[in-house]
């Protein structure tokens, strides 16, 4: 969606019946997710804070965002990323949270808070679902080494002990129907994005390797010692299909300023050339057509005219 698309969700929250949840995460459990459905005292203090939220997220996030791009795991300069809720990367466990929220315990949440999301359920089935995510442990205790705090009952002062509850007006994540749109990269912990970028390394680069067009062993050592999984996750079919044609792998070798042998396979790469060679794989490397130069990208988007 465009940002224009994105913000109509945020000026109509009255589409929505709003819900709170409390989550916390194992990842030892077969299951890693616990949700706590969270009850107020007054019914309409969750939509008042439902509201606010989206009020806050659209002034103080949305509206600085110039443009919505495709989660590749480089961007430096992250304003909003987007991903699917059916992307490998985070399928399983973004499956794992919303079973958990359907069907939450009954029982208050006793480790440690791991954040918690606003649920929006359509009132109206031609309108999508609707969630913001806020990582941060809501619970606080006022009291600590510097300050105690009292409570004033029956014109005497009180230790004031109880757990008090902070909601924040930001939102670390939002989901969309199906689409995932996130303002900084806290949502990789809570998917376990870790193991899944480094299963994701293991078979780009078995797929790599598997070309059978590397002569030596320098370029099979240096990319499975590569230490940034994130490089894989746009791994191009087209650039590796041209990887499999010896006429478009020469034309490649050219471009890279790569040696290649009579039998068409790479040799004699050093760890700077092996490192050029996967980022133009991963669709990091672009060529000008008018200058012919070579231009390092995070991210390159093809235009429709």
């Amino acid at each position: 969606m465009t940002k224009e698309q994105i913000l109509e969700f945020f000026d109509n929250g009255a589409n929505y019946t709003w819900t709170l949840y409390f989550f916390t995460i194992n990842k030892h459990a077969k299951n890693p997710y616990r949700a706590y459905k969270v009850k107020m005292k007054d019914v309409n203090m969750v939509t008042n804070y439902a509201n606010n939220l989206l009020r806050c997220v659209k002034e103080f996030q949305l509206d600085k965002i110039n443009n919505i791009q495709e989660y590749n795991g480089a961007n430096p300069n992250l304003t909003c990323d987007t991903l699917s809720v059916n992307n490998d990367l985070i399928k399983d466990n973004w499956n794992n949270l919303v079973r958990q929220i359907s069907e939450p315990s009954t029982t208050e949440l006793k480790n440690k808070i791991k954040g918690y999301v606003v649920v929006g359920q359509p009132k109206n089935d031609d309108v999508a679902s609707f969630s913001l995510f806020k990582i941060a442990n809501p619970i606080f205790n006022v009291n600590n080494k510097k300050s105690q705090v009292y409570k004033k009952n029956n014109e005497e002062l009180d230790p004031f002990s109880d757990d008090l509850y902070r909601l924040y007006l930001t939102a670390d994540f939002f989901v969309i129907g199906e689409d995932l749109y996130t303002l900084n990269y806290k949502f990789e912990e809570i998917f376990d994005m870790e193991k899944t970028l480094q299963k994701l390394k293991v078979d780009s680069v078995n797929e790599i390797l598997s070309l059978n067009c590397f002569k030596g062993d320098e370029f099979k050592e240096y990319i499975t010692s590569y230490s940034h999984p994130r490089t894989f996750i746009t791994l191009n079919k087209e650039r590796m299909d041209r990887m499999k044609d010896e006429a478009e792998r020469k034309k490649i070798a050219e471009i890279l300023k790569i040696t290649i042998n009579e039998a068409c396979e790479f040799e004699n790469l050093t760890n700077e050339q092996s490192l050029l060679l996967i980022k133009y794989l991963c669709y990091k490397v672009l060529k000008d057509g008018e200058s012919g130069n070579l231009f390092e990208v995070s991210q390159a988007v093809k235009l429709e005219i």
